[in-house]
């Protein structure tokens, strides 16, 4: 077993000596990246070597600029201005697929929703398009603009806000999506010996999300859910996937499948080993699966002794009830290799669930609207629930806060 290194991004406001870095950052994602969609010179006139890096500051003025960092390294930069627009959403080619340019717009969405704004609206590439896609925007109209007499295509695409005054009265769906973008899916993704053409199930597939994730590079996915809700916006969402509501515990399906992806569901069966080599059996010899779960949910500190013993005691009676598996993390790796994978284990960062420092408003608001969920935590702890959960939510706000929560995501490969 191994284990791979997370990636962590740190966003932080743009400073005035960033502006060097980010005229090269600018300029090699143009022409790397964006030069796959077009012409060379067309790449030539958006990204010429003779750019002025005092026109290139943002105006502080009128609009914000974040900066991603990985590891210290600039990785990517986006603003936003007063009226919700995004003139720019660059990353760097050496941190493509690694959720920079997500964890940029998720973040610019939280400060336009705290400042009350009810729309963001940019100039998308054919290169960008997919990643705003990706974060609910939709494209209004393709446009061509023409760039120091170079014409090319872009598109207007656009997000509408609702208010989320009160997460809890968001639909499922609408919190699974909104949850999204805190998670490292594009390491998770990239572990994976994915290859097109595969035909893949995606277990618990909820609001099609990773489905439509998958289909994005070239798999064939059938994904699986009992919600009817969460099925309506998975087929929303992913309108060229397949997808059946069935019992995850009885699935019934044809033996013609490449590879597993299940996230954030192997804790709802607390027997997963069963579970899972009935789930086996309709893969293919050479087969692969991705498990990701959490480990430990309620483990944030600082906390008292007495709250660590309440956790613990609450974790007991859900196993014990079949209701939930709160330490699953800890045994996907078994399960994998009880039927035949060669597994390598991985935490992977996650802005939700296991950070530390203090939270972000919106993840307070994600916190809340998950314990509105926690029926069985209602009736263990009764006239106490209340309490616990504002105890809690102040570990998260506090700078001390430190996560023992881990999500642990194994990828098992079969040999033919």
């Amino acid at each position: 077993m191994g284990s791979a290194a997370t990636t962590v991004i740190t966003i932080r406001p743009y400073v005035a000596t960033d502006v060097a870095a980010l005229t090269d950052l600018f300029r090699a994602s143009v022409r790397e990246i964006a030069s796959r969609d077009y012409t060379a010179s067309q790449v030539r006139a958006w990204a010429p070597d003779n750019i002025n890096e005092e026109r290139s500051r943002p105006s502080r003025d009128t609009k914000s600029t974040w900066v991603a960092e990985v590891e210290g390294r600039i990785a990517g930069f986006s603003d936003l201005e007063s009226d919700g627009h995004i003139g720019m959403l660059y990353v760097h080619p050496d941190f493509q697929r690694r959720g920079v340019a997500r964890t940029l717009l998720a973040h610019i969405e939280e400060v336009a929703r705290t400042n009350g704004m009810r729309r963001l609206y940019t100039e998308a590439s054919i290169t960008a398009r997919p990643v705003f896609e990706t974060m609910g925007f939709r494209a209004i109209v393709p446009q061509t603009v023409t760039v120091r007499g170079e014409s090319m295509t872009n598109y207007r695409m656009e997000k509408r806000l609702e208010p989320q005054a009160t997460a809890s009265h968001m639909s499922l769906a609408e919190q699974y999506h909104r949850q999204f973008a805190w998670r490292d899916w594009s390491r998770a993704l990239a572990l994976c010996p994915i290859t097109h053409g595969q035909q893949v199930l995606d277990l618990g597939c909820g609001p099609g999300d990773l489905s439509a994730e998958l289909a994005a590079r070239g798999v064939a996915v059938t994904g699986i859910d009992y919600d009817p809700e969460l099925l309506a916006a998975a087929q929303e969402r992913a309108p060229g996937t397949h997808f059946e509501q069935q019992d995850l515990s009885d699935l019934t399906l044809p033996a013609s499948f490449d590879g597993i992806w299940c996230s954030f569901t192997a804790a709802h069966f607390v027997d997963f080993d069963t579970t899972f080599a009935r789930w086996c059996t309709f893969l293919n010899p050479g087969a692969w699966a991705c498990l990701i779960d959490i480990d430990d949910l309620l483990g944030h500190e600082p906390r008292s002794d007495a709250t660590r013993d309440i956790v613990e005691r609450f974790y007991g009676e859900a196993f014990e009830k079949r209701r939930y598996d709160f330490r699953v993390g800890r045994r996907l790796a078994s399960a994998l290799e009880n039927q035949g994978f060669h597994v390598t284990i991985t935490e992977l960062a996650d802005r939700e669930l296991a950070f530390d420092g203090p939270a972000s408003p919106e993840v307070l608001k994600a916190w809340r609207a998950r314990f509105a969920r926690m029926g069985g935590l209602k009736s263990f702890l009764g006239n106490g629930f209340t309490d616990f959960t504002d105890s809690f939510v102040r570990v998260l706000e506090s700078p001390q806060h430190r996560a023992l929560c881990r999500v642990v995501c194994c990828v098992g490969r079969r040999s033919y």
